[in-house]
């Protein structure tokens, strides 16, 4: 089968062969004549077959590892041996114009001549002429590239794809065209980029791509995905790029993907560093790549620092002083020995330490170089049952006698075991005096001295424990780690020490007095700062560089710089900074010792400046940094742009667009136009930039928008690079920002309306609210004057109640009845002081009773009840004045009485026969005589009054807690357990 297979296809092309005669065979395409004399294995001819298609397929390195892999096993093999040498050169067979010829093309350029070839010498007569046409066709491409211009980026894509029967263009297509615009406008590089550089070339594309593989210093790869990443024409040109790196060019890959993960892409691309064409920043990353690349050598003078030269010292440990162990004579082993032992480590495994010591003990009594007895014996001191718990015991080691005797007394691999059991033991518990007992040990070796002081360290780092590091350093003797150990543990040391961690940063410069690190700590204690960012606010206020001017003149220190660069920049872009001249003159300071060499991180710096005042709005200080970066390069269009944007006072291009047309006439735009104009001839890029402006103000005219407003708050969103401002989509961009702004602005309005119209309702419903509570607090007031009337009114009653019980009294006096009968009373009696005077009379103290028991409760429940608002106390404060007030009424009437009634119930009299009728007989009660019927009259109706009035008005606070204090509708106000001051708030 393997036969029959080598003959059907051609060795260059891959047509058909026919057989001539004996071995040789005639390619029907190309016309080739083949000898096929090889038989190999069906193993074999399946990787060749591949092979022939990989490179058809111009996968060449993938062909070239299958013609190999068949020339492991068949190292003659003819074909094999030409498809390496067709791989080398990249070479594939493609079928000329005239549509019948089959010629070679190379697509992938080889400087190196055939005969310097390896396979060349493997070729056989046949082959070799094949291979000197190939030469020939080499030579000629490659004196065509000498007349090639070089290029300086690579844009490497795939541009077409097949969607339905239909090649159309690829999303790099569309990247690629904005990177070519971008870096040949803006960079002013030579970009090579298939669809313009190739559009005056024919067929002979290969001598262009290889002078721009081998030119161009940056390539950029386009990824939308990895399928096409590895289509053929883009992986040739990509995996040609990679070798010249592999070979030592200073070349230079980013890749532009479509939020690919990276890991997804062939292994020689996973560690490029790669940009996302979705971040908003992409072009603006693209760009900076390429401006680190082709920096610009600034022409402005720096300042030179006076170089500190000085030789390093060298570190030497001191000698650690090995312990001499004792020497044990060899003697017969007991034959119960190995027993005995085996019985030792059970009873240790059951903790049976005791037992376990006496046994091991009577074994050394017998054989005093037992290594065994005297390891076993070390692990029951310290408790352990088997060398693992040794190593993960905390507990402190007493003695290290039975080590130290077992190790003298051992073989070479129980030494090795005990030894890496204390190596193991002091690594899991650093502690001082293991280390000293395991560095001081015969057979531990400098290398293994250093691993174990390097865990010392690591632990030491780790816990900030300066004995352990002071135990780790002094076993330390190789310098660059001494140096390195002291300083890192004094960095971590100096937050909780401060002035204290110095020493460790001595240590480092008496070896190393040029050790920037530590200097700047040493800097940092002497400033009496507790961390770099205080330090860098420290040097912000220094009136003097002198201190870290020392420290530079042993070099460029480039953390120091950036560190001191980033705090000033931050500084310089709050608002209204109060440190802003010291935060300047910090970065200028970074600025004027950049070395020469940094030419890229000087204008780059300068930048950062520039831009963080922009940001801060500072703009009294920019032209000072625009103007230096004009003296580096002349040619830089935007800065005559930005200073343009200074005199205008703002910070966003966009706002340029308040100029109108007359934008056209500042000198500054006109000298940017024509460094434009200079650097690139033809372009319009800034007349671009104009009609823009004025289709903006257009814009916003039509859409009823203030152009002010739209700069102040929307600006370049959308829109960030001037280049984004002028490009192909970009009115429709200026629309929708213009549409949007607008959009919000009717929101925000409407919103303010609306708010406007809530607050002029919450004014009136709390106008109407206050005007509603001034009536219900008028209401309040004049119920409680009309209730204090009523008070009033109860209280004038009560009074008038008492007076009436003082008339009734003076008038049932004996004295006042004889002046009501018509007698005078005697000179020296008054009415009412004879009433007094005479009131143990028993009608008179029994009137007194009742009226002193009404005076007393109206008194007390009147003013008690009223404050306690207790509903069951008004209650019974009402019935029993009702109660006594209906007695004080019948015992009234009884003392107008005469006769048997009276003499019953005031003086304890018999009553007589008919003496109750007589009481009854009314016409005898209607002809008492006189006034002392009106007076009688009056005093009862004034009573009854006062039952029916009086006594309930003052018993009822008037807040509607008594049944009948309802209100107007006739419902209850507050409910029976409150009163008062309850239910007032209620209502």
């Amino acid at each position: 089968m393997a036969e029959e297979l080598i003959k059907r296809v051609c060795t260059c092309c891959g047509g058909e062969l026919q057989k001539l005669q004996g071995n040789e065979y005639k390619c029907r395409n190309c016309g080739s004549i083949l000898e096929l004399r090889e038989q190999i294995s069906e193993e074999s001819q399946i990787l060749l077959t591949n092979a022939r298609k990989d490179r058809n397929a111009m996968r060449f390195e993938e062909a070239q590892e299958n013609y190999d892999a068949v020339l492991e096993k068949n190292p003659d093999h003819e074909e094999a041996t030409f498809g390496a040498f067709l791989c080398e050169y990249g070479i594939v067979y493609e079928q000329d114009t005239d549509g019948e010829t089959w010629i070679p093309t190379i697509h992938r350029l080889n400087e190196c001549p055939v005969e310097q070839n390896a396979y060349y010498h493997k070729l056989t007569p046949h082959y070799r002429k094949i291979a000197d046409k190939i030469e020939a066709l080499r030579v000629a491409i490659l004196e065509k590239t000498k007349k090639i211009d070089p290029y300086d980026v690579f844009i490497c894509y795939k541009a077409t794809e097949e969607k339905n029967g239909v090649k159309v263009p690829t999303k790099e297509s569309t990247w690629a065209r904005d990177i070519y615009d971008t870096f040949t406008h803006e960079l002013g590089l030579k970009v090579f980029f298939a669809e313009k550089s190739l559009e005056t070339t024919n067929t002979e594309y290969e001598p262009h791509i290889y002078t721009a593989l081998r030119s161009a210093k940056l390539m950029i790869l386009l990824a939308a995905n990895t399928e096409h990443v590895n289509a053929p024409w883009v992986k040739n040109e990509w995996k040609r790029y990679v070798k010249y790196i592999r070979e030592g060019e200073e070349k230079t890959i980013r890749v532009l993907h479509d939020a690919l993960d990276m890991y997804t892409m062939p292994k020689e691309l996973q560690k490029t560093q790669a940009i996302d064409h979705n971040t908003s920043s992409w072009m603006k990353n693209l760009k900076k790549a390429a401006e680190e690349i082709f920096e610009k050598v600034p022409e402005i003078k720096r300042k030179e620092l006076e170089k500190i030269e000085y030789t390093r010292r060298e570190v030497t440990r001191s000698q650690v002083e090995k312990r001499k162990l004792g020497t044990f004579a060899k003697t017969a082993v007991p034959a119960t020995e190995a027993g005995q032992l085996s019985m030792a480590e059970r009873l240790i495994s059951m903790r049976k330490f005791s037992a376990a010591t006496t046994t091991l003990q009577s074994i050394l009594a017998a054989n005093r170089s037992c290594s065994a007895a005297y390891y076993n014996l070390f692990l029951v001191e310290n408790e352990c049952t088997k060398d693992g718990e040794f190593i993960h015991s905390k507990k402190p080691v007493k003695s290290f006698a039975n080590f130290e005797a077992a190790l003298a007394s051992g073989n070479k691999t129980e030494k090795e075991r005990y030894l890496n059991t204390l190596n193991l033991r002091v690594q899991e518990d650093p502690q001082g005096y293991l280390l000293d007992e395991y560095i001081a040990l015969p057979g531990v070796t400098p290398a293994q001295i250093d691993k174990i002081a390097e865990a010392m360290y690591d632990a030491a780092l780790k816990f900030k424990n300066e004995k352990l590091f002071d135990s780790a350093i002094k076993t330390v003797n190789d310098t660059d780690k001494y140096i390195h150990f002291n300083c890192e543990f004094g960095k971590a040391m100096f937050p909780k020490l401060g002035a204290g961690a110095e020493k460790y940063f001595d240590a480092v410069l008496a070896v190393d007095e040029g050790h920037q690190e530590s200097l700047l700590y040493k800097y940092m204690i002497k400033a009496d700062v507790k961390s770099e960012a205080q330090f860098c606010q420290y040097c912000m206020d220094l009136n003097s560089y002198a201190e870290l001017e020392k420290i530079y003149g042993y070099g460029y220190f480039v953390r120091l710089s950036d560190m001191l660069f980033t705090a000033a920049t931050n500084e310089i872009r709050k608002k209204k900074s109060i440190r802003l001249e010291k935060a300047l003159a910090l970065a200028d300071f970074i600025l004027q010792i950049t070395p020469n060499s940094h030419n890229k991180l000087f204008v780059a710096r300068m930048n950062n400046v520039k831009d963080a005042l922009f940001e801060a709005e500072q703009y009294s200080y920019i032209n000072k940094y625009i103007e230096q970066l004009l003296a580096i390069n002349p040619k830089n269009d935007y800065a005559y742009f930005e200073r343009l944007m200074v005199k205008c006072k703002v910070n966003d291009y966009i706002g340029l667009a308040l100029l109108g047309d007359d934008i056209i006439n500042e000198p500054d735009f006109q000298n940017a136009m024509n460094t434009r104009l200079q650097n690139v001839p033809g372009d319009t890029f800034y007349m671009d930039v104009y009609e823009q402006f004025n289709y903006l103000v257009e814009v916003a005219k039509q859409n009823r928008v203030e152009l002010k407003g739209f700069v102040e708050e929307v600006g370049s969103q959308g829109l960030p690079t001037l280049d984004s401002f002028v490009a192909t989509n970009a009115r429709t961009k200026i629309q929708s920002l213009i549409k949007n702004y607008h959009d919000k602005v009717l929101t925000r309005d409407r919103q303010r309306r609306q708010a406007e119209e809530a607050r002029r309702t919450k004014e009136r419903n709390d106008a109407l609210a206050a005007e509603q509570a001034r009536i219900a607090r008028e209401a309040r007031e004049a119920e409680e004057r009309t209730m204090k009337g009523k008070h009033n009114l109860a209280w004038i009653l009560n009074i008038g109640q008492l007076l009436i019980y003082i008339l009734i009294a003076v008038f049932l006096n004996k004295d006042a009845q004889a002046v009501l009968g018509g007698e005078m009373l005697a000179e020296d009696s008054w009415l009412l002081r004879e009433w007094i005077l005479k009131r143990g009379e028993t009608g008179d103290l029994v009137l007194f009773l009742p009226l002193a028991i009404d005076i007393l409760v109206n008194v007390l429940f009147f003013t008690q009840c009223r404050s306690d608002g207790n509903m069951d106390d008004f209650k019974g404060h009402i019935v029993f004045r009702v109660i006594v007030q209906i007695a004080t009424v019948v015992i009234h009437i009884l003392m107008f009485t005469e006769g048997d009634v009276k003499e019953i119930v005031f003086t304890a009299g018999q009553i007589e026969d008919g003496a109750f009728l007589a009481f009854m007989d009314l016409e005898e009660f209607a002809f008492l005589g006189g006034l002392r019927v009106w007076i009688w009259l009056v005093a009862v109706a004034l009573l009854l009054i006062w039952v029916i009035y009086g006594t309930i008005f003052s018993a009822c606070c008037g807040c509607n807690c008594v049944p009948w204090c309802d209100d107007s509708d006739g419902d209850k106000k507050c409910d029976m357990g409150s009163c008062c001051e309850s239910c007032s708030s209620d209502s």
